[in-house]
């Protein structure tokens, strides 16, 4: 089976959704919104890497969330 990567680009604003943060940030059932795609692509038995494109803003936030 080829081994793939994926890129979740995240480094947007939320401004279209008149947040103050970053939309990727936005929790629903608690969990920030990007961890529903970095849990589903995590599944993946053919995975290589998982990279996320962060804006330096929230880096240190998304760092804490995935540890």
């Amino acid at each position: 089976m080829k081994k793939i990567n994926v890129i979740i680009v995240m480094a947007g604003f939320g401004a279209r959704l008149e947040l103050d943060y970053n939309k990727a940030l936005y929790e629903i059932n608690q969990i920030p919104l990007f961890m529903y795609s970095v849990n589903k692509f995590s599944q993946l038995t053919n995975l290589n890497e998982l990279y996320l494109v962060v804006n330096e803003n929230d880096f240190d936030i998304v760092k804490n969330i995935i540890e």
